[in-house]
């Protein structure tokens, strides 16, 4: 996110923090969370406890009391959790659904989450499965996106968000003509974009801060979308964050599609942040050797390592790029990785991923590569939390502290 120079540095948040009721946000409503794996006894006990309000969970006292009270606070209340149909979990309850959808050449990939409260509606984008490991082991990067009265976020922000959540429950099995799995999540969408309507909403947001979803889907390729938020001359620095990356070819690809978004003249200067493990006493790190050998010469190339905290081993999972010109900057959250499919190429098969960008005026940032403690993270413009490890790029395009 972007952090002036000098600004105080908000503390950490963890992830399950962001499904805590806001103060004033009212009881809860409904919930549609889609993810890759899924860990039903985690998204209960955690995360959905959370969401409801629960002063405690799963494992604190009589497991019986917390699964009475929380089947009580779950009456009236639509929880959807839509998984991609090779996924069969067990151990989910009848108070809320798991929908599987159908991608035609492609899987359901997508990490978005709609918390809907009475008078509050939020939307998380981030890296993380909901899994344990996903939420309190890995380093992810997340941010929450919240409606309300006075919010100064645009209404069209939501209405797309709201609308590649409904794309993506349309590719679910029909309901058979009754009131099923897919008519309660496309309800619990319309309840939310009903309610974020009556918020009163701006139907344009700042001039110097541009924000936009973006959907990875089949021939929506990622980097064709940053012009969404983009102003000005071609960019001339770019951060790559990731854990992932394909081999040889489509390394070539995602490299070359990522020069496509830069300057063709003068200096260029791109990073790549990647996770390094040790193996047999050398340290091996886990990207392709051709992200170096496919780059031009003219492009000044450096590769950086995840910082991992001291004390506790946390496996990179976040996914962001960041392009920047003189007098722009841009960042890509999600669960996009470098993948050509996913980022350059127009091809029929593909993951559908849930990401957004976000567009703002250049300015000097607070925390350097490499810099910040573990623990520090910062607070955007546009209500968008993260935080991070011990790892802090540029405009602190930081790294969720999943714990």
């Amino acid at each position: 996110m972007v952090i002036p120079r000098g600004s105080k540095v908000n503390e950490s948040r963890k992830l399950l923090d962001l499904w805590l009721p806001p103060d004033g946000a009212g009881r809860p409503i409904a919930c549609l969370a889609t993810t890759f794996t899924f860990d039903p006894d985690f998204f209960e006990g955690d995360c959905l406890a959370r969401f409801l309000g629960l002063s405690w969970k799963r494992g604190e006292g009589e497991d019986l009391a917390f699964l009475i009270d929380q089947e009580e606070r779950l009456v009236g209340v639509h929880t959807t959790v839509v998984v991609d149909r090779s996924l069969n979990p067990e151990g989910r309850s009848l108070r809320w659904d798991v929908l599987p959808v159908g991608l035609r050449g492609g899987v359901q990939h997508a990490k978005v989450t709609l918390l809907v409260w009475d008078r509050l509606v939020r939307v998380i984008v981030s890296s993380a499965n909901l899994t344990t490991n996903g939420y309190r082991s890995n380093a992810e990067i997340a941010t929450a996106l919240d409606a309300f009265e006075g919010s100064e976020l645009p209404v069209s922000l939501f209405g797309d968000l709201l609308d590649g959540l409904g794309r993506l429950v349309s590719q679910s099995p029909a309901d058979g003509g009754r009131q099923g799995p897919k008519q309660r999540a496309l309800e619990t969408l319309r309840d939310a974009s009903q309610r974020i309507r009556g918020f009163g909403l701006p139907d344009r947001g700042r001039n110097d801060l541009r924000l936009s979803a973006v959907f990875c889907e089949p021939g929506r390729p990622a980097l064709q979308q940053l012009d969404a938020v983009w102003r000005g001359g071609p960019a001339r620095f770019a951060m790559v964050l990731s854990p992932f990356f394909d081999a040889e070819d489509g390394a070539k690809k995602t490299v070359a599609g990522l020069m496509k978004r830069l300057t063709q003249r003068g200096d260029v200067a791109v990073e790549f942040a990647v996770p390094v493990n040790t193996r047999m006493g050398k340290a091996v790190v886990q990207a392709p050797a051709v992200l170096r050998s496919a780059a031009p010469k003219r492009v000044e190339l450096t590769f950086r390592t995840f910082q991992e905290e001291a004390e506790e081993l946390r496996h990179l999972h976040a996914k962001a790029i960041i392009f920047e010109s003189d007098e722009w900057a841009a960042l890509l959250v999600g669960s996009s990785g470098p993948a050509s499919k996913k980022w350059t190429l127009e091809e029929a098969r593909g993951r559908v991923t849930r990401c957004w960008y976000e567009g703002a005026e250049e300015v000097q940032p607070g925390v350097q590569s490499g810099g910040g403690e573990a623990g520090e993270g910062g607070r955007s413009e546009a209500r968008g939390d993260c935080a991070g490890p011990g790892y802090s790029v540029r405009h602190a395009a930081a790294v969720e502290a999943a714990g």
